[in-house]
C-alpha cells in the first residue's frame, strides 16, 4: 500500500478550489493563523491572492496558478510585475502552481530573485503541488477538508521488515512521529500510530 507522499492527490478542479488549498496548507507550515485571501472575485489584486505572515512573521503574498501546462519564466515576471502594485510591504512573493518541478525555471526564478534582493525588493519563490501537498500532510484535519474522498489509515504491515523501514521513516519524516496512509474510501476515520506503539510493532 502506498503512503501519502507517494500518492497523487487530485489537482482542483477550479482556480477557487486551489486558492483554499494554497491558502489551508501554508497556513499550517507557516503556523500563520492570520493567512487570508486577497479580496473576491472581480476585485483588482494587484498580482497578490493571499496575502499575511510566513514562519518568522515576514509579510508575504502568494499568486496562485493553476495550470495543466508548465508554468513558464514570463508568466512569473509578469506577476512580479504585478505584486509591485500591492500596496503593502512584502518581503516575498510565492508563485504557487498545480506543475511539476522545472530546474530551469527554479534556477531562473533564483536568480532573479538574489537580484531582486540585492536591490532591495522583494524576494521570489516557487511552490509546487507536491510541495502544497507536503504542507497539507502537517494537518491531517485540513487534508480531510480539502479532500474529502480521501481517508488516513495506519499502515498494514506484513514483515518485520516493513514494519523496521516504516519505524525509519517515522523519525525523518514530515508528520513527526506519526505515519499515515491514505485510502480513497468514503468511510472510516483518521488514525494514527505513534513512535511508542510503532516501535512495539517492529519487537
Amino acid at each position: 500500500m502506498p503512503t501519502v507522499q507517494m500518492m497523487e492527490l487530485p489537482i482542483p478542479k477550479s482556480w477557487q478550489e486551489f486558492e483554499t488549498i494554497v491558502r489551508d496548507a501554508q497556513a499550517q507550515r507557516w503556523k500563520a493563523t492570520t493567512l487570508q485571501k486577497n479580496g473576491r472575485p472581480g476585485q483588482k489584486q494587484q498580482g497578490v491572492d493571499i496575502f499575511g505572515p510566513d514562519e518568522i512573521g515576514r509579510p508575504v503574498g502568494i499568486q496562485c496558478k493553476r495550470y495543466k501546462a508548465a508554468l513558464t519564466l514570463k508568466t512569473v515576471t509578469h506577476e512580479i510585475t504585478n505584486a509591485e502594485n500591492f500596496k503593502q510591504r512584502l518581503s516575498a512573493l510565492f508563485i504557487a502552481t498545480t506543475t511539476d518541478h522545472d530546474a530551469k525555471l527554479q534556477e531562473q526564478v533564483r536568480e532573479i530573485s538574489d537580484k531582486r534582493v540585492a536591490e532591495g525588493k522583494f524576494a521570489v519563490a516557487l511552490l509546487f503541488w507536491d510541495e502544497i501537498v507536503s504542507s497539507l500532510l502537517l494537518n491531517p484535519a485540513v487534508l480531510k477538508l480539502t479532500t474529502p474522498n480521501c481517508n488516513l489509515r495506519p499502515a498494514m504491515l506484513s514483515t518485520r521488515r516493513d514494519r523496521l523501514q516504516l519505524w525509519n521513516s517515522a523519525t525523518t519524516g514530515p508528520i513527526s512521529g506519526h505515519i499515515y496512509f491514505l485510502s480513497t474510501e468514503s468511510s472510516g476515520s483518521w488514525h494514527k500510530k505513534t513512535r511508542t506503539n510503532l516501535l512495539r510493532c517492529c519487537a
